[in-house]
């Protein structure tokens, strides 16, 4: 039965055999026609065998569990194996090139047979069905690899495309089958650059989406005695996600109380979204106080044309007299140097100062991008 444990081996081992098939297909018209393009073409489609061979290889280290020195787990190694790929990838498109060159400045004469063209395109078919094939498990698993995979059958459809004109037109136009391959090379290496992108942007981590911030900031504020949550962070681990957020609730609940909240507000996300595991950190809030409410509007006021800081929370008032404090958090929305973070925040604790005069005291906790 198809599942995430076997999925990549799977794909791999069907994409193995078909590959190789359509190779000797391609490569047997390619020397027969002495075309450099379809011959080109034909080294693409072994290409993905490599990449295929290494899915297999990747699904069996990501499949191992967490071990003293991985805790999360080797499923990163999907994302790797997508790299390793894509390097293939744009070797195999620089030696195309090399060979769309050559091939321009020596053209030769192709010996070009009707049933030829019907063999590309049912090639090219066949490809196509593979590639939906592999997307759809890709994305049903959510494994980088296997779509990867899956994107590496479509551009050998697609790159298969120039083969056509080279079939139909090239004895009218001799330079046709060298511009093919190297059309063919540029179209695979593009897309192999963006694999490589892709992949380091995951291994470098990514901002999770505003969509799915939304709607964890809606699924917490049903909860009774919630005002909302901010300093949102999703850490992932190829399949693993681990969620940590601060939780707004009001400040008069007990403890326990507080603790029950957090982790029935953790079951919910989890359940949900399929989170590994949920760290909720609490902040006991009084948003029900009129002095509150009011530097609460005062401060969304102040912020609202800031370019660099997102609107405060945490907003608290502790201690009395000379000793009166106005505590804040806001998020830092763009990456600025330090120099301008403390240059902008003396502006602003001025311009409260000068509002609030009460306040002798006032503390401004700056969260980093990521949250």
């Amino acid at each position: 039965m198809l599942n995430r444990k076997n999925a990549g081996t799977i794909e791999g081992t069907i994409s193995i055999i078909i590959n190789f098939i359509i190779f000797v297909a391609k490569l047997i018209i390619g020397i027969y026609s002495h075309s450099i393009a379809i011959i080109t073409d034909a080294i693409h489609t072994l290409s993905d065998d490599f990449s295929s061979i290494f899915l297999i290889i990747a699904t069996k280290i990501s499949n191992k569990g967490a071990d003293e020195e991985h805790p999360f787990g080797h499923s990163r190694m999907e994302i790797i194996t997508s790299m390793v790929i894509a390097f293939l990838l744009f070797f195999t498109a620089f030696e195309m090139a090399r060979a769309g060159v050559n091939s321009l400045i020596h053209p030769r004469h192709l010996a070009v047979r009707s049933y030829f063209l019907y063999i590309i395109l049912g090639t090219m078919l066949l490809k196509e069905l593979m590639a939906q094939i592999a997307l759809y498990i890709g994305k049903r698993f959510n494994n980088e690899a296997i779509k990867v995979d899956g994107y590496h059958h479509r551009s050998d459809m697609l790159s298969s495309i120039p083969i056509i004109f080279v079939l139909l037109f090239d004895n009218k136009f001799k330079w046709l089958d060298g511009a093919s391959a190297i059309l063919i090379s540029i179209f695979i290496g593009y897309f192999a650059i963006g694999i490589i992108i892709k992949s380091i942007n995951k291994l470098l981590g990514e901002a999770p989406s505003n969509k799915i911030i939304h709607e964890i900031k809606l699924m917490t504020k049903k909860s009774k005695h919630v005002y909302g949550c901010h300093d949102i962070t999703i850490h992932s681990y190829g399949d693993i996600n681990i969620l940590t957020l601060h939780l707004e609730v009001e400040d008069n609940l007990d403890l326990y109380r507080a603790h029950a909240i957090s982790e029935e507000v953790e079951e919910k996300l989890k359940e949900k979204f399929a989170f590994a595991d949920v760290v909720v950190h609490i902040d006991p809030l009084n948003y029900k106080d009129e002095q509150i409410m009011d530097i609460k509007k005062y401060l969304n006021t102040l912020f609202k044309d800031e370019p660099f800081y997102s609107p405060p929370h945490d907003i608290r008032v502790v201690g009395s007299g000379r000793w009166k404090k106005l505590i804040f958090n806001i998020n830092l929305i763009k990456t600025i140097p330090q120099k301008e973070i403390d240059s902008s925040i003396n502006e602003i604790k001025g311009q409260i100062k000068k509002d609030f005069k009460e306040f002798n005291i006032i503390t401004i906790a700056i969260d980093q991008p990521f949250n």
